[in-house]
């Protein structure tokens, strides 16, 4: 038994779990500071029709003088096969991404618009901050998804149905005393 079981879902192998532990670290340091796991967007997209999220996330940003701030979102799909990437991923959000293991895929994979990080698991070294400090790469930079199908609104309505009792406390460990 690995420190990560009792964190990951059982039908998870470590190495998906631990791309979509670096997706949060790579969305955080990107600005984006509400973020869930396993969200289900209501979404489609060009190779199928997946609708739950391995990460999103919600950036806003300061607008000043603005009654309204600007809200930003994310996601980043984990996919450590090739045929689990062309099965199909979400990609409704202003910014979508690809996590995979490096050499996986290349940028020419990628539809356009969808941006492609790649982690280096011999090379993956985190500061004792546990900022990412080595073995992750941005291959090719999201643009901005001009038919975004969900505002950050209503990923945060989802984000919100997400994190129930149940899965903040009880699918990490901690169970319910009596």
């Amino acid at each position: 038994m690995n420190y990560y079981s009792i964190y990951q879902k059982k039908n998870e192998t470590e190495r998906h779990y631990m791309l979509k532990q670096i997706s949060k670290y790579i969305a955080f340091e990107r600005g984006f500071k509400v973020l869930a796991e396993e969200v289900n967007l209501f979404s489609t997209n060009k190779l199928g029709n997946k609708s739950i999220a391995d990460l999103v996330g919600i950036r806003m940003n300061n607008t000043y003088g603005k009654k309204e701030p600007k809200i930003d979102t994310i996601c980043i799909e984990a996919k450590q096969s090739k045929s689990d990437y062309m099965n199909s991923f979400v990609s409704s959000a202003d910014f979508n991404y690809i996590i995979t293991p490096k050499g996986l895929l290349t940028k020419e994979d990628m539809l356009e618009g969808i941006g492609l990080i790649t982690v280096d698991f011999d090379k993956l070294k985190f500061s004792k901050r546990m900022e990412i400090i080595k073995g992750v790469e941005t291959v090719k930079k999201a643009t901005r998804n001009k038919n975004c199908k969900i505002v950050g609104v209503d990923m945060l309505r989802q984000i919100a149905y997400r994190n129930t009792v149940e899965t903040l406390f009880i699918r990490h460990g901690i169970e319910e005393r009596k």
